[in-house]
């Protein structure tokens, strides 16, 4: 978490609690050596909340929508667990963008946006049914 003042759409104090529902979701998933950073910056208009991979590190910094506030608990739960899972498949990602190298632009611009969607709906699927298990919702009390 970035140190400071509190941000408008999450308070110092939240964006532990979200630091720390992260790090349990890390572990439950075996992938404790990512720290997670609550950036000051909104995320981009339109999302709930978005994850970014610093390059060739296992540092991920989290942006929170500017009504991450008024969000119910289930929906941060499942926001914050898709989020998450995002995490799983930097590598493949780093894959499939070296396969650029042997495709003409076109061709991978089009295959990217057809990956991307699915890959979306795969992480939503999952993010649905983690969020829903009793573990999660009380990882989720404990932190809060």
């Amino acid at each position: 978490m970035r140190c400071g003042a509190d941000m408008a759409h999450v308070s110092r104090k939240e964006a532990g609690k979200i630091v720390a529902f992260v790090r349990r979701m890390l572990n439950l998933l075996h992938m404790p050596l990512w720290t997670i950073l609550v950036m000051e910056e909104p995320s981009e208009e339109g999302t709930l909340a978005c994850i970014d991979v610093v390059d060739q590190r296992y540092v991920a910094q989290l942006y929170l929508c500017e009504r991450w506030k008024d969000l119910p608990k289930h929906t941060k739960i499942e926001v914050l667990v898709h989020e998450t899972l995002h995490l799983i498949h930097v590598r493949v990602n780093d894959v499939f963008d070296d396969a650029a190298d042997y495709m003409h632009a076109h061709e991978h611009t089009s295959l990217r946006r057809r990956y991307r969607r699915e890959t979306e709906l795969m992480v939503d699927h999952l993010a649905k049914f983690i969020a829903g298990t009793h573990k999660v919702e009380e990882a989720y009390d404990d932190s809060h």
